[in-house]
């Protein structure tokens, strides 16, 4: 969705910029999106992690920051499918048709970070309701002072 230019369009604007611009947006809280891995940081695992042209993350910023033009950025959850290794900050997803998922997967708050909404490649699918508690309800055990 990113990087799409016509003819008619000025250099440097995105046909994705656009049409948020417009007020078309598939960004939402909860919304599990596809973006480009390269743009995400992970700074544990710098040397060895093998970079996909895509990766899984849910969106964190409320519905006024999705939808505004004047801000380019988003936070994110990246995710992973290694379930296998799961970190007290991690909330399991299991895959449905309402999500998206090709695979169960693991939402790895420890690494919440920014995202420039060009990055976002679409959107697969909606957290359900519970699903969506549980992330927030890690992310506040997370950032509590006891």
């Amino acid at each position: 969705m990113g990087g799409y230019e016509s003819k008619g369009q000025q250099k440097g604007h995105s046909l994705r910029s656009q049409l948020t611009q417009a007020g078309f947006t598939d960004l939402a809280p909860a919304a599990v999106v596809r973006v480009k891995d390269r743009k995400l940081n992970f700074p544990h695992n710098l040397v060895g992690r093998k970079i996909h042209e895509s990766r899984m993350a849910i969106v964190l910023s409320n519905d006024t920051i999705c939808a505004l033009s004047s801000d380019p950025l988003i936070v994110v959850v990246p995710m992973t499918h290694r379930t296998d290794v799961q970190l007290q900050t991690d909330v399991v997803i299991k895959r449905s048709a309402e999500n998206g998922l090709d695979s169960d997967s693991l939402a790895e708050l420890h690494l919440i970070q920014p995202l420039l909404k060009d990055d976002v490649l679409k959107r697969v699918g909606m957290l359900s309701a519970k699903d969506w508690d549980n992330i927030l309800e890690r992310f506040v055990w997370m950032t509590d002072r006891a």
